[in-house]
């Protein structure tokens, strides 16, 4: 998963909520999908999953986003030209998704950035091939080494956060609080078998992209006991 993570499947829906809410919902994330979806399907194939995204995740989520700080709260918006949007959208989708489009741009506006590394492998996002491929034959030198004889090179974690860990360490009491309390039990919508069950697989770290499964239980109850309760 690049962009997000999967949440329940349909077995684990069944297995989620208590009767008579299971019997309610069951089917209807799905059915609400699939409406939405059938409003881009007159779009071209290669634009469809970007206006989808566009309509979506940004209106919904980044459109306004929203910053905190101490001083003040800072209201960000996107970059929306209409000829900026044209101009990408009139590429081929084989061209607009490939990194080589991005490193050009940014070899020729924000040469300097060109030479900082990726911090998901470290790697050189220039366009010069003879210095991205040295760098990057450093890079894997180094690896192999830490791996295979000494490791005397620093690892450098990525810059993004953790979520996939943030609950198996110093938030996991946090999140079984809510998880396990007596509110969310009493309010006879999850199971809590099964979530006691999802969080020990999530703890086990055995499987990928748990958290995809419970952030949404986390925040649906966080939500009731602010606005409900």
């Amino acid at each position: 998963q690049k962009y997000t993570w999967p949440s329940v499947t349909e077995a684990e829906e069944s297995l989620l909520f208590c009767e008579p809410i299971r019997s309610q919902v069951q089917g209807l994330a799905f059915d609400s999908f699939r409406a939405e979806l059938s409003r881009y399907l007159d779009y071209r194939s290669d634009v469809r999953s970007s206006y989808f995204y566009i309509g979506n995740h940004i209106c919904r989520l980044t459109q306004n986003l929203v910053t905190f700080v101490r001083s003040h709260i800072e209201v960000r918006f996107p970059f929306w030209d209409y000829a900026l949007f044209e101009f990408l959208y009139s590429l081929p989708a084989s061209l607009r998704g490939h990194q080589v489009l991005y490193r050009a741009v940014m070899q020729r506006q924000t040469p300097r950035l060109a030479y900082i590394p990726y911090d998901h492998d470290e790697f050189l996002p220039t366009t010069q091939p003879l210095i991205r491929g040295m760098h990057a034959l450093s890079v894997k030198l180094r690896r192999r080494f830490n791996r295979h004889l000494w490791p005397i090179f620093p690892e450098r974690h990525t810059l993004y956060a953790d979520y996939e860990n943030y609950l198996r360490g110093e938030l996991r009491s946090w999140a079984e609080d809510i998880l396990f309390d007596r509110r969310t039990a009493e309010r006879g919508i999850f199971n809590p078998a099964f979530l006691r069950s999802l969080m020990a697989r999530h703890l086990s770290g055995l499987e990928q992209w748990t958290i995809g499964k419970i952030a949404p239980v986390i925040t649906y109850e966080m939500m009731l006991r602010r606005f409900c309760d």
